[in-house]
């Protein structure tokens, strides 16, 4: 009996032993093929196609001039007609003309071209335009010293306007055609030329020393002077001016005979120039070149 109940405890030991080391047996672990997360297979790289050369394009053609040379100021002296004409001739866009009045009367200074151009700092000065018995100017002037005369439509004398504008420049234009609030202005006349043509009805018969402005409608002017012609006389002689100098568009005559005093700086190519003379009187005004 007693051996039968120690083979009986011994077995339930044996299966309890058994039991036990089935339960705490450590588990294998998986196969890394196992546990590998999938992989998606890898792409090939696209081959990229090299970009083509953009085949060159003709440059469009342009039709845009170059800009014209500047001219320098110089002095020329041409034939026309028989006539001698000397010229001051200059381009606007590195010089210009300068209104300069005299508020104090004829008697103040300066007293001639020379003087007017050397007072304010010019290489060249010419007398401008008409003036009455009591030295008041015939038509409106606006100078560096301020507005003197007044508008006149009424005169074949100031039928034609010397003005200068900030943005357009200097221009000659008909008295119905010029800004009166210009930053300079002098009125005279009459037109010895106009749009490259004569005018028609100029006197013939009395000849003098003349002073008149002549421009090619663009950038190149000239301040001019003949000893003697009639107004007749100087229009057609102007407008068969060689081309050397420049074709005339507008041509506007200054006052004439004993006012005429022209004056150029020796320094100026062709030399200088000084065409007063001991009868010529006191002006009321100038237009003297300058550097821009």
């Amino acid at each position: 009996m007693t051996t039968l109940l120690y083979k009986a405890r011994s077995l339930s030991l044996l299966a309890f032993v058994c039991f036990a080391s089935c339960q705490w047996a450590p588990r294998q672990a998986p196969s890394s093929q196992a546990t590998r997360p999938f992989q998606s297979p890898a792409k090939v790289p696209e081959k990229k196609i090299p970009a083509q050369p953009k085949k060159s394009q003709p440059l469009p053609l342009t039709t845009q001039k170059p800009p014209a040379a500047i001219h320098p100021p110089r002095i020329q002296t041409v034939q026309s007609l028989g006539l001698k004409l000397v010229l001051v001739t200059f381009d606007q866009r590195s010089h210009h003309l300068e209104v300069i009045d005299k508020p104090k009367g004829l008697q103040s200074s300066p007293h001639t071209s020379a003087q007017a151009a050397q007072s304010f700092g010019g290489i060249a000065a010419i007398n401008g335009g008409f003036f009455d018995p009591q030295g008041e100017p015939l038509g409106k002037v606006r100078a560096s010293q301020g507005l003197s005369g007044s508008w006149n439509a009424n005169s074949s004398l100031t039928s034609g306007v010397y003005l200068s504008q900030i943005k357009k420049g200097a221009r000659l234009v008909r008295q119905k055609q010029a800004n009166q609030k210009a930053l300079r202005l002098l009125q005279t006349g009459p037109f010895l030329v106009e749009k490259g043509k004569t005018i028609s009805g100029l006197n013939n018969h009395r000849s003098r020393p003349r002073s008149f402005l002549i421009w090619d409608g663009k950038n190149r002017w000239a301040l001019g002077y003949c000893s003697s012609a009639s107004l007749a006389e100087l229009s057609k002689s102007l407008q068969q001016v060689p081309f050397e100098v420049f074709p005339i568009q507008e041509a506007l005559n200054l006052d004439g005979g004993r006012s005429s005093d022209l004056w150029a700086s020796s320094k100026l190519s062709g030399g200088g120039v000084n065409t007063r003379q001991i009868w010529n009187k006191q002006v009321r005004n100038y237009l003297v070149l300058k550097p821009n």
